[in-house]
């Protein structure tokens, strides 16, 4: 049997969907091998059939310039520059070279 998606569950996975979307990732498979996820446990997150774990999070908060904690789980008043966050993203991976380490965070 698999677990409930609740209020907060639901809240998060939205908020999850719209970060990756906003940072220019159309597809949620992209965005996990940016972070260096499977695809299957990003999605497993941003469809609100798990919750964000803590390593993930941190992972998330590493991979993007700017995120914060109080964002991913809280949603803070004010969204992110979702726009230079991307900037910063495609600059960083333009310097650095592509890793494919699916750890499954």
């Amino acid at each position: 049997m698999g677990k409930k998606r609740g209020p907060e569950t639901s809240g998060m996975a939205e908020r999850m969907r719209f970060m990756r979307e906003r940072l220019g990732y159309k597809r949620s498979a992209e965005f996990a091998r940016f972070l260096g996820v499977s695809p299957q446990r990003w999605n497993q997150v941003e469809t609100g059939a798990e919750p964000l774990s803590r390593q993930l999070a941190q992972l998330i908060i590493e991979k993007i310039p700017g995120m914060t904690l109080e964002w991913l789980y809280f949603e803070a008043r004010r969204d992110p520059n979702f726009e230079l966050m991307h900037r910063l993203i495609m600059d960083r991976l333009k310097r650095e070279p592509p890793t494919d380490n699916n750890n499954n965070s």
